[in-house]
């Protein structure tokens, strides 16, 4: 068997299913910014009198008051916080035609909170929203036909009904359109689709501003790939400066509350330091980009194919471009020999991984194995981490899980955050109750929000599963999604095998593949 779990994309210890292909799709990160106050309040003043009223009125059936109530829980203003007061009298405000419950009411539907995760109760309530007028849920609604997740994907319907928010000035529409337009995506007039806006439909319209926060869900638009080919040394930089550190920060996975606690080096090389070394993979090819020389090849191309390897493992399929163009350079095939020689590591792990993709078929699985053995030797953590996945899948050696997991703990001591997650992705398979799963959640939780996908990936399997953590399906699909954004395949697979099992039999859910 060829050494392909070597480049596994991961979560290795048993996390992920089988892979189809993802078919280009990718997500891009596009939340609801709320810019007034949450709740625009029936009683302005809070004394217990108006409390009293405002519960009432809301028993009395006021959709008005039902809706102010139930965000007052949500948030725990002027009442103790309680989730599931506040969706049942969101639900029923919406059920009386309140836009803006019914848009927070598919908020809570499509993120989990409160109520049990359904993105096609959401979609419809989102649906009636956009009906209705309401600019936000236009612009979302926009967005389910993005891909083949809830309904089939069709660019000519998102643009439609994403230009109508825009139209309304909503400023996440305005820039989306932009960047639609810039793809040639347009709209097509297509009389099924006026139809959908039926304008005899009467609703109780109360203000915008009364949406939920952008904390509770994680909305996102097909986003075409970016070419990056032409990326090399300082070009990468002066690209990445033009779109700005917040859009070089999204790219990497990293959150602005990460860059400000934990960051030193906040320029755009510091950043992308900082995120490759937590596991980021679009970091790892960016700083592969960053150090392969612009003019000519030498040692530094084969650590940039390493960097390279380390992307595509991580998920990051345009590692696989940039392997495939070195390997047809012919001085590159040399600047290796070489390096084989004189048995430098960098150089023994890119010829061992190049034959595990079957872009070096002159070198048996046995040579490539040996390359591995003696970059270990040498203390290089991304073949340590290599070689202990073959012990642990089994391939080319002898299945040995305790071997495997000596070497792991090995590249982690050499301050390996790959290895490191790998271990708590397998304290927390083989020690579900144990204090020390606990710890490995907050660690995968960390990594997480420093631009780990692999950490992503088994923080979003223990909330599908309930392993560890109490199971919640609307956390587990955004972490999905999280990865899905950044084109990860496990990623995208895991989400869509999510909605397939909740998937209803009414005909405008089925998906037709491409």
């Amino acid at each position: 068997m060829r050494i392909f779990t070597l480049i596994i994309l991961l979560i290795s210890f048993g996390f992920t299913s089988a892979q189809d292909t993802l078919k280009s799709q990718a997500f891009k990160d596009t939340r609801i910014r709320p810019k007034l106050p949450l709740v625009k309040p029936k009683h302005p003043s809070y004394p217990l009198i108006n409390g009293y009223i405002l519960v009432k009125e809301a028993q009395q059936g006021d959709p008005f008051a039902q809706h102010e109530l139930g965000l007052r829980y949500l948030i725990g203003k002027g009442f103790s916080p309680d989730t599931s007061a506040a969706v049942n009298w969101i639900k029923k405000s919406a059920a009386q035609g309140v836009t803006s419950a019914l848009f927070n009411y598919a908020i809570l539907l499509n993120s989990g909170t409160g109520v049990e995760w359904d993105p096609f109760r959401a979609y419809k309530n989102f649906r009636l929203s956009a009906e209705s007028g309401m600019s936000d849920g236009q612009y979302i609604f926009g967005l389910f036909f993005t891909d083949n997740l809830v309904v089939n994907k069709n660019m000519n319907r998102a643009y439609y009904w994403i230009k109508k928010a825009a139209d309304q000035g909503n400023e996440d529409a305005l820039r989306t359109i932009k960047e639609l337009e810039e793809r040639g995506v347009s709209y097509i007039p297509d009389s099924s689709m006026t139809k959908e806006t039926n304008e005899n439909l009467i609703y109780y319209k109360s203000a915008e501003s009364e949406t939920l926060s952008d904390e509770l869900v994680e909305l996102d638009f097909f986003q075409f790939d970016d070419d990056s080919s032409e990326l090399s040394g300082q070009n990468v930089i002066e690209t990445l400066e033009e779109q700005g550190r917040e859009k070089v920060q999204s790219k990497v996975g990293l959150s602005d509350e990460v860059v400000k606690s934990n960051v030193t080096d906040t320029t755009i090389t510091g950043i992308i330091n900082f995120a490759a070394g937590a596991g980021s993979p679009e970091a790892l090819l960016l700083k592969g980009k960053l150090i392969e020389p612009e003019e000519r090849i030498n040692s530094e191309s084969i650590k940039s194919a390493v960097y390279y390897l380390r992307a595509l493992r991580l998920g990051n399929s345009k590692g696989a471009g940039e392997l495939l163009r070195l390997s047809n350079n012919e001085k590159f095939v040399e600047e290796l020999k070489r390096g084989l020689k004189e048995e430098d590591p960098d150089a023994l792990y890119v010829l061992a991984s190049l034959s595990a993709l079957g872009l070096a078929p002159q070198i048996t699985d046995e040579s490539a194995l040996g390359m591995f053995e003696k970059a270990v030797k040498r203390d290089h953590v991304p073949s340590i981490i290599a070689l202990g996945l073959l012990y642990y899948q089994g391939d080319l050696v002898e299945k040995d899980k305790e071997k495997a997991l000596q070497l792991l703990k090995h590249a982690t001591m050499m301050g390996s955050r790959e290895a490191e997650i790998r271990l708590a992705a397998e304290i927390i398979k083989q020690n579900r109750t144990d204090p020390d799963a606990a710890a490995a959640v907050r660690l995968l939780t960390k990594a997480s929000e420093a631009g780990s996908v692999l950490a992503s990936l088994t923080l979003a399997y223990c909330y599908e599963n309930g392993v560890v953590v109490k199971q919640h399906k609307g956390k587990a699909s955004r972490l999905y999604r999280k990865a899905a954004a950044r084109g990860n395949e496990t990623g995208f697979n895991a989400l869509k095998r999510m909605y397939d099992e909740l998937r209803p039999s009414e005909e405008e859910f089925v998906i037709f593949e491409e």
